[in-house]
Formats: C-alpha cells, structure tokens, sequence
C-alpha cells in the first residue's frame, strides 16, 4: 500500500508521533470553536492582481497572542479505533462512513455517528485506489478498478464502474448530475464522468497535467497538479481545461465553500524548518478570477484536508492539527492542537469529524 505517500506528495512526513488509542470523553469547548476570531488574528487578505502570480498576505495569520487554542483531548466528544487506517470521511443515512484500505482486507466501515460503533463493513476488492464520497444516495468508493457503489439501505455494493483509476487516492467529486473521478493507468491525467442513472462512464476528459485532488463546486470540477503548481478548472459540460492559478508551491487538497476555491499548499523544504516564506493557503475567486494566499507559518507546510461550510473552514495540518478559519477572511478563528497527524475531515455546521489513518482513530468535534 502507499500509505508512506499519503498526505504529502513530495515526501513523507517523518516526524515522530506517539500513538494513543483511549478513548476520550472530553467535553467539546463551544466557546473556544465557535468564538469569533480574537482582535489580533483579524483582518481580511487582498486579492492579488493576478491568478498566475498570487500575492502573500500575512494579516491572515496569528499574532503572538493568538487565536484559542486547545488540545484535541479537550475537544474531542468521541474517539474510537477503527481498524485499519480509517480514511475520508463521509456522511450519509445518518451515518459515518469511512475506507479503510490497508487492512488484510480492504473495506468501507459504516459507524453509529453517536458511539462509535460498527454497524456494518463492505469489502472492496482491493486497497490500491483509496476515498470515498456520499451522493446520490450512495457511498461510492475507489477501488483498483473504478469505482463501487454501495446502497445503505443493504450495506452491499451495487454496482461497480470500470475505468483505469492510476495511483492515487481522495475522494470522487459529486456533481449536480454525475459522479467524478480521477483516471489514468498510471498517472491520473485524466477525469471521468459516472453517470448514476446507469452506473457507466459517459465522458473522459484529458486534463494534460498529472492531477492529485479533485473537488466540484461554483460550477466547475477543480483538480490540483502538484508537480506543475496548478489549480486546474474544467467545464463539466464540455470539458474544456483551463488554468486558473499556477506558480503554486506544490497544491494538493482542494475544496469549495464560501463562494471560493480553497487549495491546501504543501510546501517545499526540509520538514523540520521549511522555508518560511512559502504560504499555507490559496483561495481563489471564480466571479472575479483572482486569487489570495495566506501564510499561517504552518510547520511543516503540509495542509493534509479542507472542509468549508457556511459558518467554518476547517483546515487540518501537522503543527497546527487543525485550524478554523473564517470562511469570508480566512482569519483563524480557534486552534486544536494534537500529537498525531495525517488524516481527512468532513464537517456539518454541528459536528466535525476527522480521521487520523496513522492512529486508526476516528474523532468526532461537537459544536
């Protein structure tokens, strides 16, 4: 399994990490999470001029007084252990489910969202292509050979979509009509169309760069190129590519929310004292075609996952764990703080639930 290369494309994170697996029945700090961002953290990035150069802001990151910060042992309302290296988040059915890939038998795990508990474990065949998503009233999950749907309402797969899925892993992206993933035989250059009417690929679309992440949202399917420093835009009606930002410092998790398109920037450099001027963070505006950066002093620069709702961006890193953000400024709001890392978010406007694969932990945050 690739599980070395999971979340930083140019190098795996080797930082030591003590493991915990006791469950903690802290109580969620609804003052420190919700909070509104403290008068030193405030202030609102300008766009830069051009989406090809984006211009840094530091008003977005913390001053030495800071944000709220606590420790994920005070937030965290459930933590369980889900074998093996639970992954990707998703909700659906009044459900939690997440992939969990690396085990000696690959499988979705659906869990109760109030204990922890398994209610039900979908085999897949194979561990190799990794993520999940929830649409269409289905869980569809990558495998080493496309795609497989799993209807909750039996906890079986349904369908499976064939397609070449390449080495990589991350969530589909669900569309107004269709399900979308990256496809290549062996670099993901490629994005395919699922049609769930049919369960059948109705369109593949050259992208012309090696992708990593894929998200849909403000009307466009995104997808970073990390080697190339790019946020891709493709038109899901016709196809058409087009580069909506480049020069980026190695983009890789991508999401939308807010009205804007949020890229996590990993950053290159030695781990443990990366180059400070390289930002965190880049947004980018479809209706005025700019975009902004932010440079929160993240160490190592390494933005694993992105989930934005209406009243939060959640962006989970390494040091910090995880930072909400203002979703309009992108100031930061609260803090958590962890000694274990590497994983996905999913977050509503009440919960927010996160996976850490290198702790086969699975984390519930209330709000």
């Amino acid at each position: 399994m690739r599980r070395h290369n999971r979340s930083r494309p140019v190098g795996d994170l080797t930082m030591g990490r003590r493991r915990r697996r006791a469950v903690w029945p802290g109580l969620a700090l609804l003052a420190l999470l919700v909070g509104c961002a403290s008068p030193s953290a405030s202030g609102t990035p300008a766009a830069s001029p051009s989406t090809s150069q984006p211009s840094p802001s530091d008003s977005a990151a913390a001053s030495p007084s800071g944000p709220p910060t606590a420790t994920l042992e005070d937030v965290a309302a459930l933590n369980v252990t889900v074998a093996v290296a639970p992954d990707w988040p998703a909700i659906l059915d009044g459900s939690l489910w997440v992939v969990a890939p690396d085990g000696p038998e690959p499988a979705v795990v659906r869990l109760n969202p109030v204990s922890g508990a398994e209610q039900a474990r979908v085999a897949l065949p194979g561990g190799e292509c990794e993520g999940i998503a929830a649409g269409f009233e289905s869980i569809w999950a990558c495998t080493p050979d496309g795609l497989a749907r799993i209807d909750p309402a039996t906890n079986a797969i349904t369908a499976s979509v064939p397609f070449p899925t390449g080495l990589t892993y991350g969530r589909p992206a669900v569309g107004d009509d269709a399900i979308w993933a990256l496809s290549g035989d062996i670099i993901t250059s490629d994005v395919v169309r699922v049609d769930p009417a049919s369960n059948a690929v109705t369109a593949t679309y050259p992208l012309g760069h090696a992708a990593s992440q894929l998200a849909y949202g403000l009307g466009y399917l995104w997808a970073t190129a990390t080697r190339d420093g790019l946020l891709l835009r493709i038109d899901p009606a016709s196809g058409e590519v087009t580069t909506a930002a480049s020069d980026l410092v190695d983009p890789f998790a991508v999401a939308t929310g807010a009205g804007r398109v949020w890229v996590g920037l990993q950053g290159r450099g030695v781990d443990e004292d990366p180059d400070p001027s390289v930002p965190d963070l880049f947004r980018f505006d479809p209706s005025t075609g700019t975009g902004e950066v932010q440079d929160y002093g993240l160490r190592p620069q390494s933005v694993s996952d992105i989930s934005v709702t209406e009243g939060a961006a959640w962006v989970m890193a390494v040091d910090p764990f995880l930072m909400r953000l203002d979703p309009q400024s992108a100031v930061i709001q609260s803090i958590v703080t962890a000694d274990r890392y590497s994983g996905a978010i999913v977050a509503s406007d009440d919960t927010v639930w996160i996976t850490i694969w290198r702790a086969d932990a699975v984390i519930r945050i209330d709000l």
